[in-house]
């Protein structure tokens, strides 16, 4: 995956909210045994890796959230979980992530963390971060009483709007960026998480005129060779589209997305969100043309090679189908629907030996959360016998 850019206040922000003082109810030993119960879930094994993590146990933390990502390459939580376990682990990283020029040694760490934090926002760019605390400076105090108030209102206009995003207090978040850009209208940075805090409130058409506002600007800026707001528009339409789609507003949605590779041609999850639109239009020719596009950015993503499948059995070529369910299983183990989906494109081929094989293999990989489809298959390879 290309490593994308992120927002440079957001940036630094995240550094703080990262800090090991998450809580979390939940004893390890019974979460230990919810992941004993049902070990394919990515899910239990995220849940580990934040209750490790909230102990300070770092490469605890990590390799708990490594082996969520194998059950579900596209899970963005346990990619930001990384992000935060590698930048807490190693207090020296803080200072190195900050630097205009890091010191070498360091550069494939943060290349490292880059790649987690920009894949986390890259599969959910509504990501909820409210499992992590936000641990920003405490206010300034002052001897005079004057020199008080002003530093009050400065910290209010400039961070207790992000203060209260990064805790998940959207609705407070809003209040008080509504309040920073009443002072400060050209505040972008503050626009943009007003934006994604009222996105978390379901006030998607709020988000999107946020975030139109600033490619509006951007465009206003380009046009007249001013330098850029930190934002890519790529970026930026990529938020918008997303909003669109939660809106259910596909034909915006698509335009927004065409936008996105206007700018980006390498923004695969542009693609991905093409293909998902043509597929809920009926359009499986053209799905499949976002996902071949996708997969010439990110060949080894099995969950695009599911999909590639999905959309050839729709289209009714067998052979390209079950090539591409394999292909899945070939990147990843824990791809349990191309296990089972085999199964039923070779109990449809009347071939029921290789449908057993693979749904016998869907039933042992399958996470609790498709119990019903698992307690239905056993029983059908059972009446094979």
């Amino acid at each position: 995956m290309k490593i994308r850019s992120i927002p440079v206040i957001l940036a630094v922000l995240f550094l703080f909210s990262c800090g090991p003082k998450l809580i979390i109810d939940e004893d390890l030993n019974s979460l230990s045994k919810s992941l004993q119960n049902d070990p394919n879930s990515a899910v239990a094994h995220f849940n580990v890796g934040v209750k490790h993590y909230s102990m300070e146990e770092f490469d605890k933390a990590i390799k708990y959230f490594n082996s969520s990502i194998e059950r579900d390459p596209h899970f963005a939580l346990a990619y930001f979980g990384l992000y935060c376990a590698g930048v807490v682990r190693d207090k020296q990283i803080h200072i190195e992530i900050l630097k205009e020029e890091p010191d070498p040694a360091f550069k494939s760490t943060i290349d490292s963390l880059n790649y987690y934090f920009n894949s986390a926002l890259t599969y959910d760019p509504f990501l909820d971060w409210k499992l992590f605390t936000l641990l920003l400076p405490k206010k300034e105090t002052a001897a005079n009483m004057y020199t008080q108030e002003v530093l009050d209102e400065l910290y209010k206009i400039l961070h207790d709007g992000f203060r209260e995003f990064l805790l998940g207090n959207y609705k407070n978040a809003v209040t008080e960026l509504d309040y920073s850009l009443a002072k400060l209208p050209d505040f972008d940075q503050a626009k943009y998480v007003r934006g994604l805090a009222k996105a978390h409130l379901a006030d998607y058409n709020g988000a999107i005129t946020d975030f139109k506002s600033l490619t509006d600007e951007k465009e206003k800026n380009n046009k007249e060779k001013i330098l850029p707001i930190y934002q890519k528009s790529s970026e930026l339409y990529f938020l918008i589209g997303s909003a669109y789609l939660k809106l259910n507003d596909l034909e915006n949605a698509k335009n927004s997305f065409e936008k996105v590779l206007e700018e980006d041609l390498s923004f695969f999850m542009a693609h991905v969100q093409l293909s998902n639109i043509y597929q809920q239009l009926g359009n499986y020719k053209e799905a499949l043309n976002e996902i071949d596009a996708a997969l010439f950015l990110e060949p080894d993503d099995p969950v695009l090679l599911y999909n590639k499948g999905v959309f050839w059995a729709k289209l009714g070529k067998t052979d390209n189908a079950i090539q591409a369910y394999k292909g899945s299983i070939e990147k990843n183990e824990f791809s349990y629907k191309a296990f089972y989906n085999l199964g039923y494109v070779y109990e449809k081929m009347n071939n029921k030996s290789e449908a057993k094989k693979y749904y016998s293999n869907f039933i042992k990989k399958a996470p609790l959360s498709s119990q019903k489809l698992i307690e239905q298959t056993k029983s059908k390879i059972m009446n094979w016998e």
